[in-house]
């Protein structure tokens, strides 16, 4: 029995324990409690440096916005529904503006609100906070950048590149659409400059070679609803066709849709294939192909997966993955083929063809060494000789037949197996009342091309059309020759005379005056005299003045069509003329060449009835940079300017060489060729002012341009009916050449400006020795009426610029006028 001693003894260790287990509790209590409380502070540290990274957001984006709207207010407006990362490091912290929201900021002084959702998440703490943040910005007019451009070269009719064309941008990586109502053809030795893409948008075929230089580095993208031929170029992007698309010699593209056909050859490539027609492949390589039509895979052609709603062959040499065919599939002679799905007969055959599984609900046949994995057909399926198969399962007969013909285990449904003559196979021959379920739900592939979709989105692309006539412009015309005044009389239209601020105006074929009061007056139908005058001692030509006796002024000079001591060279005016047998007019400076400060006529927008021809200075190098005009040319025949070279800045364009030269169109002072200043006392009759006549309707003042021609006061477009249709109006000021006809550009003419066709436009270098050779900076529109069998013709030599868009129609790489963010700040924020 235990005694009293030894009972105390068992006591005092049952006391020491549980004093020590609620010792450990209590210890494991207060260790809990620590550790909890120090993951609150953690936590609350955390979630305090998250906060203080959200409110380090919140200034950021405020900075990031005044920097953005500082260049360009359009930076400001292209954040509208964007995420912008403010700060990212990998796997710790990060700051994001989400849900960013633009409103206003469309003018100087009008409301411009950015709403955004600044994120911070501190992510190696588990961290994170929001705060929305409302900011307000103020916009001014100033100089801007421009940030990218999209601009668009528009022919109407056949348009043919031929020789060494460029297409370039002013600004890099430019992305330009080429619209041609037509079919178009860039030969060999076309390129691109300083584009990231050409889009092509034609109404008909486009034939495109690139050779060895690859038409430069755009990508070139083209929508037609001919058809197109692509060559030899590295650079081809998506593809869309109405009719065959063929790749030659080495084309790469991207993506191909297609009504028609698809045809690679030629060690081509391309992405993606999705066509209605069939696909032909030699010699080339696609990744995927879906065809309404047959896919014939010739020598030495690879494809990705091939899917097609009617028969697929793969001839010698060739390659595919899977194959999904609604009709027969061919493999031939040294072919590999994946998986096959057909809904007819397939068709294994020669020397190494091969091909994976093949499932059909026709028969299967392998000929002299095709070679297949498992077959599983409703029809019958026969190997021969040389031939091997894996398992078979069949709905119909089963035929093994000759020497070397192989299968392993066969099932069929209620038919005959055959292996005879030397051929073997597995072990197992069932017939079976049925194979499986799933043998039995067996249907044919289909594709589904939406071809609405391709149809509708060719439709959308090349939905543009260019409307040019320029006698719907006649009244903004500043200056307008008549076939019944030639050169011998003129209609003054918007012109200001700065000395006597009368503003001469032109309606209804008839010539009147605005006073300074805002009366109008009229003066007569016929227009101002165009005659001779006397300076020092000495008879010039082109004087501008109400009345003209035998050839002479008669009255006072109120202005001057060219510059000042202008004669004649063997009796003929150095300056214009009319030519009585061609029916045309000519401008030229045949004796004097004229620089920009000092140009060939006077500024403004100049209106023909008729045919105009250009020339400059007869001289050896026949430099364009010794003839300029600061003039908008309109005519309602052709435009010849192949002659010696002309430079031809639209009136705006004049700020290409500085913005203090907009005083060359608005106030522009008159000098002799020589460049010295007129003395207007000095000249009979008397000069009434020292500065060119001022068109209204481009200058706003002696500094600055008005911009406003095709606007309404409440700036909405100004319209013109051409062909019956409403069409935006054009500002001239910014339209270099404008003619009925068709217009000839050459001889290493350099243009400023757009350059507008109602027919077409032809174009060459076709100079002499010269540092500058023929180049259009501009914008070009044709509308191929009455165009021939080739509207546009683009040859060698011939560069077309496409100028940067500013405010002000500068076209200066970079800059320009427009809408700036002079501040930005913060007007409310809450936490969310």
């Amino acid at each position: 029995m235990h005694t009293l001693k030894q009972q105390q003894g068992m006591a005092t260790i049952l006391l020491v324990l549980l004093i020590g287990i609620t010792v450990m509790l209590l210890t494991a209590t207060v260790a809990k409690t620590l550790v909890t409380n120090r993951e609150a502070g953690v936590a609350a540290h955390a979630q305090t440096n998250a906060q203080l990274m959200g409110w380090a957001g919140v200034s950021a984006f405020k900075e990031y916005l005044l920097n953005q709207g500082q260049s360009n207010a359009t930076n400001i407006t292209a954040l509208n529904g964007r995420s912008i990362t403010l700060r990212s490091e990998a796997n710790k912290k990060e700051i994001i503006a989400k849900n960013i929201r633009v409103s206003g900021c469309a003018a100087e002084g009008a409301d411009c609100t950015v709403t955004a959702n600044i994120s911070s998440n501190n992510l190696s703490s588990q961290a994170a906070t929001t705060i929305e943040v409302v900011y307000n910005l103020t916009l001014a007019n100033g100089a801007v950048a421009v940030i990218s451009e999209n601009s668009a070269i528009n022919f109407g009719g056949n348009t043919v590149f031929s020789g060494a064309t460029l297409i370039e941008s002013e600004s890099p990586n430019a992305k330009v659409t080429l619209n041609v109502d037509g079919s178009l053809a860039l030969n060999l030795l076309f390129k691109t400059k300083n584009i990231s893409e050409l889009n092509i948008n034609a109404t008909g075929d486009v034939y495109i070679d690139c050779g060895a230089q690859n038409c430069g580095d755009a990508i070139i993208n083209v929508t037609s609803r001919g058809k197109v031929t692509l060559l030899t170029g590295d650079n081809f992007g998506d593809i869309k066709a109405l009719g065959t698309v063929t790749l030659y010699t080495s084309a790469t593209a991207k993506n191909i849709q297609s009504i028609g056909n698809v045809e690679l050859s030629g060690w081509s490539k391309a992405d993606n294939i999705e066509t209605m027609g069939n696909v032909t492949v030699s010699a080339s390589t696609v990744k995927d192909v879906k065809a309404n039509g047959w896919v014939s895979l010739n020598t030495g052609a690879k494809a990705g997966k091939i899917e097609s709603n009617k028969d697929v062959s793969l001839w010698t040499g060739s390659r595919s993955q899977d194959i999904f065919a609604k009709g027969e599939v061919e493999i031939h002679t040294d072919t590999t083929a994946g998986n096959i799905k057909a809904g007819k007969k397939v068709t294994v055959t020669g020397i190494n063809a091969r091909a994976k599984n093949v499932e059909t609900l026709g028969a299967v046949e392998l000929w002299l060494g095709g070679k297949t994995d498992d077959i599983t057909a409703k029809g019958n399926v026969e190997v021969h000789t040389g031939s091997t198969a894996g398992h078979i399962k069949s709905a119909g007969k089963v035929q093994v037949i000759g020497l070397g013909a192989s299968a392993q285990d066969i099932y069929t449904v209620g038919s005959d197996i055959d292996v005879s003559l030397f051929a073997t196979s597995g072990s197992t021959y069932k017939k079976q009342t049925q194979l499986s379920a799933s043998f039995n739900a067996m249907t044919a592939p289909t594709v589904t091309i939406n071809e609405q979709s391709i149809r509708q989105g060719i439709s959308d692309s090349t939905a543009f059309e260019t409307k040019v006539d320029v006698t719907v412009y006649k009244q903004d015309a500043n200056y307008i020759f008549t076939k019944s005044g030639k050169f011998d009389r003129v209609y003054l239209n918007q012109l200001k005379n700065k000395t006597n601020t009368l503003t001469y105006i032109y309606e209804n074929n008839s010539q009147y005056v605005l006073n300074a009061d805002g009366s109008k007056q009229s003066i007569n139908s016929e227009g101002f005299s165009i005659g001779d005058y006397t300076y020092n001692g000495k008879t010039y030509t082109g004087a501008i003045c109400l009345t003209m006796t035998n050839g002479k002024c008669s009255s006072e000079i109120i202005g001057y069509l060219p510059r000042i001591s202008i004669g004649k060279t063997l009796g003929i005016d150095d300056d214009y003329g009319y030519g009585d047998i061609l029916k045309r007019w000519r401008v030229r400076s045949i004796l004097n060449p004229s620089a920009l400060d000092n140009a060939t006529l006077a500024p403004g927008i100049m209106y023909f009835e008729g045919t105009l021809e250009f020339a400059g200075a007869a001289n050896w190098q026949a430099d364009s940079l010794t003839n300029a005009y600061t003039n908008s040319f309109l005519a309602e025949g052709e435009i010849w300017s192949i002659a010696f070279s002309p430079r031809i800045y639209a009136p705006y364009e004049v700020v290409r060489e500085g913005a203090e030269k907009v005083g060359l169109i608005c106030n522009r002072r008159l000098k002799t060729v020589n460049n010295a200043d007129l003395p207007i006392t000095a000249t009979t009759p008397a000069t009434l002012s020292e500065r060119y006549l001022v068109p209204m309707n481009l200058c706003k003042n002696d500094n600055e341009f008005l911009l406003n021609m095709d606007k309404n006061p409440d700036q909405t477009n100004k319209k013109v009916t051409i062909d019956g249709k409403s069409i935006d109006k054009l500002d001239l000021g910014r339209v270099a050449l404008m003619a009925n006809g068709q217009i000839h550009i050459g001889a290493c003419t350099r243009i400023y400006g757009d350059v507008l066709s109602r027919k077409g436009v032809t174009t060459s270098a076709a100079c002499g020795i010269t540092n500058s050779p023929n180049a259009i900076t501009g914008n070009i529109g044709t509308q191929g009426v009455n165009g021939g069998l080739i509207a546009n013709h683009v040859m060698g030599g011939t560069k077309i610029t496409v100028p940067s868009k500013n405010g002000d129609g500068s076209g200066t790489p970079g800059t320009g006028n427009g809408l700036k963010a002079s501040s930005s700040k913060v007007q409310w924020s809450r936490y969310l």
